[in-house]
């Protein structure tokens, strides 16, 4: 396996170092493909602007041979020859003939006549370069033509001048002939040039590097100076007609491949460029889709191998496990494991087969596993039903009853899988059977206890029913029977608490009237206690109502401190009411349970302190879906509660202590009450803090 991947990895390897080779190929390519279109584009260029050259240099000598003409043509003749020579040629400007003193003979333009007439008045061009040339030219130099170099002309444009001499047959020097042009001039033949699309900026330049004319951008670079340009100097150097060259350009500073072909006869030239990532580009493209197929090609490579490694030790792993499987079969005793034909013939079993079923290898080799099942079974085809269920499914399981060799019967968990081939063709079957006999008796005995269970159950759910409702009924008398007999005890003491407010009013000895007294608060008392009870039995009856009216805080607050305030003097207790400005001045709810809540929390602090204060603190709290929160606070300096007290001290019949009965009295109702009612009233009671002493 180790030789295989060794192999596999030379190949790659081998396949890596060719496509370098080979992308190195394209790349030299693809870039002396792309010179050739720029020297082409550059050939043509130059032919094209010596055509313009051409042109421009013969209608110069028509002008010359107008100042020879004999006789002399007239003023206004030269003038209409000067004319229709702008007309041949849109791109010459102004066209100017000179004296050999350098004065103005004759002249013309297209540009703003009236403001070069006054520019020219008066000129003279005996110090320009071109009139210097002609009248100090050799005799091999009279019939040149003389090309400026690019110059801001009197109009403040870039122009180029080109002029021949006016001399007569003998050579003597009579003037000059000067035309002006644009280097727009240029603008068709470079225009043509760029259209390629491998081909995206050309420029014509003269042997000073001036830049002439150039497209695109041609504003932003006509006049431009290239001539210190890493480009422009080889072209210089080289005595070729064309010069290549890649990198970067001071004209936009962007790397490029580039081609100078120089105009024959002339100090000009052209060059043509492309942008080098254009090339590149072409390049990547085809690198990339070769790197791709080489990656495939590596990643085929591999897999091939993995396979050829995988199915070296599939086949291993194949004859291991068939060895094992063998050994496992034979050995497993609890299970029948029997292997089947596509016809459903038994070919081999197990030790545990011939325990389960009763029959010797020799015995049932060959026959159909049909041989198995019940007679009834058999002959519905249950059998083949359960084949044809594997050979669809992949696997069929079936629960029931097997026949043994000597006719008796079990019952059997039986499963039958396919074995097929690699092209998945049907090779058999195995039959997995084992023996549930005592877990099918196990289940029928769970089933048995689960059935009397659940009649138990049911009994007792009927008996709980019953009591609930004898207890419902028993909770209803009392509650009745509480607020009857409530209502009738309470009469009485009425009439008892009248009476004795009516003999207190008489005069009488001290000693009675103390006894009196006595009476009336002990009356009062119960009284009380005969209220709690009523409100409690109406509460678990639940025929207690909450009201919802408007009132204000201020009077149900006035009549707290009447009862609280005479309670609290009595031991020397200061009472303080704390109310937060906050608060609305009308509420709606039930101003009577308000008071009642109020008055049984202040009593029960007034009842357990017997020095210091008590402090009843009135707050506003949320405000959600046009309802008021408000939060009342009780705090006082009395004896305290122990944390298991504070735990049940919302329950009916709740003191701490018997000693608490027999010192301040009570039934433990108030507080129960007092909870029902907040809860009945949407709020919630508790305990923040408490400290015994």
């Amino acid at each position: 396996m180790v030789g295989t991947w060794k192999a596999t990895a030379v190949v790659v390897l081998a396949g890596a170092l060719l496509l370098a080779w080979n992308l190195r190929g394209d790349y030299e390519s693809i870039l002396a493909n792309q010179f050739r279109v720029l020297e082409e584009g550059g050939r043509l260029a130059t032919t094209r602007i010596s055509g313009v050259l051409r042109s421009v240099d013969v209608g110069l000598q028509s002008l010359v041979a107008d100042q020879l003409a004999k006789p002399r043509l007239s003023e206004q003749v030269i003038t209409q020859r000067q004319r229709a020579f702008l007309e041949q040629f849109p791109e010459v400007r102004t066209v100017v003939a000179v004296d050999p003193q350098g004065n103005i003979t004759a002249w013309d333009s297209v540009e703003m006549w009236q403001e070069l007439k006054e520019s020219l008045s008066g000129f003279n061009a005996a110090q320009r370069d071109y009139f210097t040339f002609h009248r100090d030219a050799t005799p091999a130099q009279y019939h040149q033509i003389f090309r400026s170099r690019l110059f801001l002309g009197i109009l403040k444009t870039h122009v180029i001048s080109f002029s021949r001499a006016i001399r007569d047959k003998d050579g003597k020097f009579l003037g000059v002939v000067s035309a002006v042009i644009t280097p727009r001039v240029f603008e068709p033949v470079l225009r043509e040039i760029i259209a390629n699309p491998q081909v995206d900026a050309a420029a014509v330049h003269n042997r000073h590097g001036d830049i002439l004319y150039r497209l695109p951008d041609a504003e932003k670079h006509v006049g431009k100076n290239v001539v210190k340009g890493e480009a422009f100097q080889k072209y210089l150097r080289s005595d070729e007609r064309i010069t290549r060259y890649t990198g970067v350009t001071v004209t936009d500073n962007v790397k490029r491949i580039l081609v100078f072909a120089k105009v024959d006869e002339t100090d000009l030239d052209v060059g043509v460029s492309l942008r080098y990532e254009h090339v590149i580009q072409e390049w990547r493209r085809i690198a990339l889709l070769k790197c791709l197929l080489f990656l495939a090609f590596a990643a085929l490579s591999m897999a091939l191998t993995r396979t050829m490694k995988r199915r070296q030790a599939v086949w291993a792993e194949l004859r291991e496990s068939e060895g094992r499987f063998r050994l496992m079969a034979s050995s497993v005793k609890d299970y029948a494991i029997i292997m089947l034909d596509e016809a459903g013939r038994v070919t081999s079993w197990n030790e545990g087969a011939q325990r389960l079923t009763g029959y010797e290898e020799g015995e049932i080799l060959g026959r159909e596993f049909a041989c198995f099942y019940q007679p009834a079974d058999a002959a519905a085809g249950v059998p083949r039903q359960l084949l044809a269920d594997a050979a669809e499914q992949g696997r069929s399981e079936i629960e029931a009853v097997r026949v043994r060799k000597d006719g008796s019967v079990f019952s059997a968990d039986v499963v039958i899988t396919t074995l097929r081939a690699n092209n998945g063709a049907l090779k058999g079957y195995v039959e997995i059977v084992r023996d549930i006999s005592e877990r099918k008796q196990a289940e029928q005995e769970l089933h048995a206890h689960r059935d009397h269970l659940e009649a138990l159950v049911a009994d007792r759910t009927a008996e709980l029913q019953t009591a609930k409702e004898v207890a419902e009924v028993a909770n209803g008398a009392k509650s009745a029977f509480l607020a009857n007999m409530s209502h009738e005890i309470r009469t009485p003491i009425n009439a008892i608490l009248g009476m004795l407010y009516l003999s207190r009013q008489e005069a009488m000895a001290d000693q009675l009237r103390a006894r009196l007294t006595k009476a009336h608060g002990a009356a009062q008392l119960l009284l009380g206690i005969i209220n709690d009870i009523l409100d409690f039995s109406k509460i678990e009856a639940g025929k207690l109502e909450i009201e919802q009216v408007e009132f204000e805080l201020d009077p149900v607050l006035l009549r707290l401190i009447d009862t609280i305030g005479i309670q609290a003097g009595k031991k020397r207790v200061e009472f303080l009411i704390t109310q937060d400005r906050q608060l609305p001045s009308r509420l709606i709810g039930d101003p009577l349970r308000l008071s009642q809540i109020l008055l049984n929390l202040c009593s029960n602090a007034v009842k357990f302190t017997e020095h210091g204060e008590i402090e009843l603190g009135i707050s506003r709290g949320e405000s959600r879906d046009g309802k008021v929160e408000i939060r009342i606070d009780v705090r006082d300096s009395g004896i305290g509660m122990a944390p298991e007290v504070q735990a049940r001290l919302f329950e009916k019949f709740t003191q701490a202590d018997q000693s608490t009965t027999r010192r301040f009295g009570g039934t433990g109702l108030g507080l129960a009450i007092c909870k029902n009612l907040v809860e009945l009233m949407g709020g919630r009671i508790w305990i923040s803090r408490s400290e015994l002493g």
